[in-house]
């Protein structure tokens, strides 16, 4: 009650032309609903939400955007984005300014950052900031919620389908980005959910990757070496994700734990990568995602506790970037529980993909990253050339990163040989070719 009172007051002092008095209003109904999820921190937790009420922030970002005063609407925008993120500690993210995210671009890099306000007397909004200048978008939100959920819903949505998505959460940005190779998303309200690298197909468009805040991320084309892949546990009946494990140690050398071993203790090890092909669900009663190994299932709390820093996660399992929406806090992962646990980027999907086409899209781009490429462009590469089992593949969190390739072990083979294994392509096609379940 005293937050909406201060609330009110701010938009009055603001109609009659008292912009100091109407944002020191915003900073009391900011503190009110602080203190309120402080106080009752626990309570929130349980119910699955971080923050309590949206507006204190989102009304002061709209007012100054509309005025023109970019900066202070930055401010409002992104102090709302970080005080939403859980943090296992607790504690909101401090607000990059627009001058610090602008610096920490190259001349060919932008960030893209949402806003959907929950009350209808805003507009929603994109911040298009690139190293030299910073942009706004107004963005038609109108129908987008039910868009997504039917195209999350559909499996692999026609082209036509995605495409009107893109015209209109993606397109009305365009002009802004000439000349971008990269661009890192901030997602907000339904786009928490669909992956937008799902809508940049062209070989043109700019390689993109997300976050859950503009917090610039350091990226120095760092290397990560050796892979530890869990797959085919026992009970989950994924033949093909054998052969998708035996492929990512090839690549980068490492550990293979499969059927029993591959079990919740198997997640903490040495190796720069984790790669997972298994089943996720959201489990029921607690409406969180967790993940299946062998002798039980993993929730995305015990995810966010491994000691994950500065590793690259692979989840090649169903939706492993989805989950439930909490309010505007975003879908809460297992990618996201990676994130908090220090990875340094999780790759993921936000559908169920069938366990053959995902095999063939996780083998793919072992191959395409060991062969020298970054993460978010060998992602990007797999996502256009597999479409069936990578269309909603992303990356969250530094697409910069690098793996060192396995040493390449020459190989004679005779004819005898030449014979084997062609016998064992043809094999491994028609397992491919057979409809499995999916993960």
């Amino acid at each position: 009650m005293e937050a909406q009172i201060a609330h009110t007051g701010a938009a009055v002092a603001w109609r009659f032309g008292d912009v100091s008095g109407s944002e020191e209003a915003s900073r009391e109904a900011v503190r009110i609903v602080t203190e309120m999820r402080d106080e009752h921190r626990e309570e929130l937790a349980r119910a699955g939400h971080a923050t309590v009420w949206r507006p204190a922030w989102e009304a002061p970002a709209a007012r100054f955007l509309a005025a023109g005063d970019l900066a202070k609407a930055w401010s409002w925008s992104e102090a709302m984005r970080g005080q939403e993120q859980r943090a296992a500690e607790g504690q909101a993210e401090a607000v990059p300014s627009l001058a610090e995210v602008q610096s920490s671009l190259a001349v060919d890099e932008a960030l893209v950052a949402y806003v959907f306000p929950t009350e209808r007397l805003w507009s929603a909004w994109a911040w298009v900031v690139r190293a030299d200048r910073v942009d706004t978008v107004p963005i038609d939100a109108v129908g987008l919620a039910q868009r997504v959920d039917v195209l999350l819903g559909m499996g692999r949505p026609p082209p036509e389908a995605v495409g009107a998505l893109r015209s209109q959460v993606w397109t009305p940005l365009e002009p802004l980005l000439e000349g971008i190779a990269r661009v890192r998303v901030v997602p907000d309200g339904p786009l928490h959910r669909f992956p937008v690298a799902a809508l940049l197909t062209d070989v043109d468009d700019p390689v993109p990757s997300r976050t859950a805040t503009s917090t610039p991320v350091q990226t120095s084309d760092a290397q990560v070496e050796g892979v530890r892949s869990l797959v085919a546990p026992t009970g989950t009946e994924l033949p093909a994700s054998r052969g998708e494990g035996e492929a990512w140690v090839a690549a980068f050398g490492g550990a293979l734990f499969a059927d029993d071993a591959a079990e919740p203790e198997a997640l903490v090890g040495p190796e720069g990568v984790l790669h997972v092909a298994s089943h996720a669900q959201v489990e029921r009663w607690v409406g969180l995602p967790r993940l299946q190994l062998a002798g039980g299932w993993v929730d995305t709390e015990q995810v966010a506790a491994l000691p994950l820093d500065g590793k690259v996660v692979v989840w090649a399992v169903c939706g492993g970037s989805d989950g439930p929406v909490y309010d505007a806090e975003g879908a809460f992962s297992l990618a996201r529980a990676a994130r908090l646990g220090g990875a340094r980027a999780v790759v993921a999907s936000a559908v169920p993909v069938p366990d053959g086409p995902a095999a063939e899209a996780f083998v793919a781009l072992a191959e395409v990253w060991a062969g020298g490429a970054r993460l978010d462009e060998a992602v990007a590469q797999v996502r256009r050339e597999h479409p069936e089992g990578a269309w909603a593949l992303e990356v969250v969190g530094d697409g910069s990163v690098h793996a060192v390739a396995a040493p390449r072990r020459r190989l004679r083979v005779g004819r005898l040989g030449f014979a084997l294994l062609g016998l064992l392509g043809l094999a491994l096609g028609l397992a491919v070719w057979q409809r499995a379940p999916s993960r």
